[in-house]
């Protein structure tokens, strides 16, 4: 088993290559150094250990690892990483030496291909000595690379001819750039080694007073130039954003166990599956995930909120007090039957009618509880903004699942600026709640699975 042990000693670091001297320049700058041992043995006892040299920039709302791998040692040293200043969520960061914001792009749709930006007017060609940028295909000339690095793809030789946008204005100090990544930023995505093709947004010349809000600089610009650019070449581009750690779903030993794999009996609504695996294949898009599983859901709205409406019109007919000739009686029928209609007003009542036919609180509570960091989040309070937590002391844990399902889905839908008729402001996607969404999705996953489950259109 690969076993990593990190260490902080400068004492540490001596790798007998170049990292050392960037070990040395990370701690003259304040950035924290850490060694990373990972034990490769195994049955094979003559393989040992290796070590690896990580740097951990401070930055956004947890700091930015990289580790510095031999195969790009020139590259590090090549750099002024000392002048790196991270911020936001994007894969992105500020060099106080240039006074220059760099953030990765990516294509909008996989069939979008870089090359069809060199084409855009406006485009200007240089040579690669001509390029004051020192960007990041141009490799240093004694690197020996193997064959096999050549033949996968991994590496591209330099090219002839570099390429940049550059957008500039009379009315601001502030100028922009597409054109190929720097070495600095290649470097921290390993773009280089990936023959990654995608170029990156530049932006120069911001005042000093501006540097504290780095993120909406980006964010404005950025969007501005990418929705026009849109309009006018239906070409989508967008900010590559940073890769949060994977959480793996806890998967049960009835994955591994049980009886065989049986033919289905079962007959499922046919519209209700496909929004159910719209939603699986949205992964990476959590709003349009939790918007689709509540889909899923919804459908059955009609179907359950009836079944409800009819229980409360049978229970007030069954109440020996009930007069039939009496119009205000009958009135409080009409409202119930009225009442149902799918507005805004009781659409929350038919989602907790729905959950409330199709899975109950024992089995719901089991759910949530399986995983800690589940039931921790979802009873944490003001974990998402404007979206109650869970409170298991409460008597009606389905009311309070409702409401929170409910909750997150008015704050996806209601896209205004007032923050529509619940007042709290829009869930954005690519925000850091967006990004916390993933055990609400689990939660909503599930709850769709029991509706579909029991909304199911009897045998095959």
């Amino acid at each position: 088993m690969t076993k990593g042990t990190p260490k902080e000693s400068s004492s540490d670091f001596t790798f007998g290559d170049g990292r050392d001297d960037i070990a040395l320049r990370a701690k003259q700058a304040g950035i924290r150094i850490v060694l990373h041992e990972f034990d490769f043995s195994g049955p094979d006892p003559t393989r040992g250990k290796d070590r690896f040299l990580l740097l951990e920039f401070p930055g956004g709302e947890a700091p930015r690892e990289f580790y510095v791998f031999p195969p790009d040692i020139e590259m590090w040293k090549s750099v002024r990483f000392e002048d790196w200043l991270f911020f936001g969520e994007n894969i992105a960061f500020y060099d106080r030496s240039t006074n220059t914001i760099e953030a990765a792009v990516r294509p909008g749709t996989q069939s979008l291909q870089s090359d069809e930006l060199v084409g855009l007017p406006g485009v200007v060609r240089s040579s690669i000595s001509s390029d004051p940028d020192g960007l990041a295909y141009e490799m240093p000339r004694d690197f020996q690379y193997e064959i096999s690095d050549i033949a996968s793809g991994r590496w591209r030789p330099p090219i002839e001819q570099r390429w940049k946008l550059p957008l500039e204005s009379g009315d601001s100090t502030v100028s922009m750039e597409l054109s190929e990544v720097s070495a600095s930023l290649s470097v921290i995505t390993s773009r280089w080694r990936m023959g990654n093709p995608w170029p990156s947004l530049k932006i120069r010349g911001m005042k000093r007073s501006e540097h504290d809000n780095l993120a909406q600089i980006l964010d404005v610009y950025s969007s501005a130039f990418f929705f026009e650019l849109d309009l006018r070449f239906e070409i989508p581009l967008s900010l590559e954003r940073n890769q949060r750690p994977v959480q793996f779903l806890e998967k049960g030993e009835f994955l591994k166990s049980g009886p065989p794999i049986a033919m289905p009996k079962n007959k499922y609504a046919q519209q209700a599956t496909s929004l159910y695996f719209y939603a699986r294949s949205a992964a990476g898009m959590p709003l349009l995930q939790f918007l689709a599983y509540y889909q899923a859901i919804e459908f059955f709205y009609p179907s359950f909120w009836h079944a409800e409406v009819i229980r409360r019109i049978r229970n007030e007919i069954k109440d020996p007090r009930f007069d039939i000739n009496n119009d205000g009686e009958l009135q409080r029928l009409i409202s119930i039957a009225t009442n149902s209609g799918r507005n805004s007003s009781s659409e929350r009542q038919q989602l907790r009618a729905t959950i409330d036919a199709c899975v109950d609180e024992k089995t719901v509570k089991d759910f949530i509880e399986t995983k800690a960091l589940r039931r921790d989040f979802l009873s944490k309070k003001n974990a998402l903004g404007s979206v109650p937590q869970i409170n298991f002391r409460s008597e009606s844990l389905i009311e309070q699942v409702a409401s929170r399902v409910y909750a997150i889905r008015c704050r996806i839908v209601h896209s205004k600026e007032d923050g529509g008729a619940t007042g709290s402001d829009v869930l954005l996607p690519y925000s850091a709640e967006a990004d916390r969404l993933t055990y609400d999705i689990e939660l909503i996953r599930f709850l769709a699975q029991k509706v579909i489950v029991a909304g199911s259109r009897g045998r095959l």
